[in-house]
């Protein structure tokens, strides 16, 4: 019963990790819809600083990825904890 709970308590850290790359990548969406719009406003279309909104979505996608990643660790890792509880068990 032990090992169940050891690994609900990874899964709940997983999961509000998740929510957090989703929670950032909302966040950043509200960021780059300001600033386009401030931009527009404020500078003529000649000046470009629309570089620092292509970089905010470049952070979004590495997000996305990091996201993405950050579930096959934690498959990875429910593997290894399954394969690791098996051996304990056949040991005993």
């Amino acid at each position: 019963m032990g090992i169940d709970h050891h690994l609900h308590q990874h899964h709940q850290a997983a999961d509000g990790l998740m929510n957090l790359f989703t929670k950032a990548n909302l966040d950043l969406s509200v960021v780059q819809y300001r600033l386009e719009k401030e931009f527009q406003q404020i500078y003529p279309e000649s000046a470009n600083p629309m570089k620092l909104v292509s970089r905010i979505k470049k952070i979004q996608d590495d997000i996305s990825t990091l996201k993405e990643q950050c579930r096959e660790v934690l498959t990875a890792k429910q593997v290894c904890n399954s394969i690791s509880l098996r051996f304990r068990v056949m040991k005993c």
